[in-house]
């Protein structure tokens, strides 16, 4: 037996490497391409996580992610006392489109609407209207604002 040098010994051992690094991915390719052992196999069950595409939840969820989120109102302690009413902004849903993509300026993270001379979150943020709410007897008063005008919440 000879005794080959180190140089000779690495090379030797990386061509072996080589060698299965060039079959391994051809074993792996013909794994895929089988087809079921026996003709009556069941199909496998489609898994949501390893399918592409878009999956509907459940009705349940899709009713709780689609709910209004400006519908919602809780006074959970009302003075009896000293207050009667309380005023809660009437929204209409997510910002449109319109108002998402408006012009402004980008100030450290405090966003201004140049046009408008103010904050950006009055134009992205703002309200169709108020209305207040007698809690005691749970009766409701619209505001009415000018036509065209947009809320913000009061402070």
């Amino acid at each position: 037996m000879r005794i080959l040098p180190v140089a000779a010994r690495r090379s030797a051992l990386l061509a072996r490497i080589l060698t299965a690094g060039m079959f391994l991915p051809l074993a792996a390719v013909s794994a895929q391409n089988r087809g079921p052992k026996t003709a009556d196999a069941k199909p496998a069950e489609p898994n949501p996580l390893a399918d592409e595409g878009y999956v509907t939840p459940p009705p349940s969820i899709a009713r709780l992610v689609a709910a209004p989120r400006e519908q919602n109102v809780n006074f959970t302690a009302p003075n009896p006392g000293s207050r009667q009413f309380f005023l809660r902004t009437v929204g209409d849903g997510l910002p449109s489109l319109r108002n998402v993509g408006k012009e402004h300026h980008n100030l450290g993270g405090f966003q201004v609407d140049y046009r408008g001379n103010r904050d950006r979150a009055l134009t992205m943020r703002s309200s169709a209207g108020f209305e207040i709410t007698e809690w005691a007897s749970g009766r409701k008063i619209s505001v009415l604002i000018p036509a065209g005008a947009r809320v913000s919440s009061p402070v």
